[in-house]
């Protein structure tokens, strides 16, 4: 290599852009900064549409691109980040399968996109950076600062990758996991879904009635539980007891009248 060369290829590194050799030193895979949240939102949506609709074949960029309105190229910004996490996993024969979690919270979000984000949530909850925050979340809500410099320590982030850590804070908060008011990030509980018992299911009512010092309990008459009535028991009387005294009055009640209905 001649001198001019030298000059040449000196002058190249040091002109290269900061921005470049700082990704490079990442300890941890960061969404795009070239698209906005929103458009990788709805780039999430867009590859479980576009699997649905074609009968389970892998989604290539240029297919989900044109769905949101991008190009293949802005869409592939994206693919590091979501084969990372789970979002999607790449297919041996190109193109992208998404998550049956982004399959399902796609479906969702057709009829309730608050209900849509509890599909997401155990995808997230697999990700490195729900691990960093959610400990230190369970004892307080924490301010967005605090919240990037300790994604930034875990991702060996510089702060020219501001733009990239929020993402994470976006995609949690899209999950369900977190919110985010007034610049300070707070735990939400995962909320279990509710179950209603069925009728031979339910257990007996009981109220405490303070003037008299009795409970009052309701008993059931036939095996349907749609003929019910009450009864007081004094506080002397356990739990046990009253079991017991419970399923002698049922039974003999039940099988009365089941024996009156043969007679008739």
């Amino acid at each position: 290599m001649n001198e001019d060369s030298k000059i040449q290829s000196a002058s190249a590194v040091a002109n290269e852009p900061k921005t470049t050799r700082g990704r490079s030193s990442l300890a941890k895979v960061l969404p795009t900064d070239r698209l906005s949240f929103e458009k990788q939102r709805e780039l999430l949506r867009a590859f479980a549409a576009e699997y649905t609709a074609n009968g389970g074949q892998p989604v290539t960029n240029e297919k989900a691109g044109e769905i949101i309105g991008l190009s293949a190229s802005t869409i592939s910004q994206t693919n590091g980040f979501f084969a990372d996490v789970g979002i999607v996993t790449r297919a041996e024969q190109g193109g992208f399968i998404p998550s049956a979690e982004v399959i399902e919270y796609n479906n969702a979000c057709q009829w309730d996109e608050a209900e849509a984000r509890t599909k997401l949530r155990p995808l997230f909850e697999r990700t490195w950076f729900y691990r960093c925050l959610v400990p230190r979340l369970h004892l307080s809500p924490q301010s967005k600062t605090i919240c990037l410099s300790v994604l930034a320590g875990e991702s060996k982030a510089l702060p020219e990758h501001n733009e990239r850590l929020l993402n994470l804070i976006s995609f949690l908060e899209l999950a369900g996991i977190i919110s985010e008011s007034g610049g300070n990030v707070s735990l939400l509980q995962n909320k279990a879904p509710s179950v209603t018992p069925k009728p031979d299911e339910q257990k007996p009512h009981h109220s405490f009635d303070a003037d008299t010092n009795q409970i009052e309990n309701t008993l059931f008459l036939d095996k349907e539980k749609k003929k019910k009535f009450t009864i007081n028991s004094p506080l002397f009387v356990t739990a046990a007891e009253f079991k017991r005294i419970q399923r002698w009055i049922e039974a003999a009640l039940i099988i009365e009248e089941s024996g009156e209905d043969k007679k008739l």
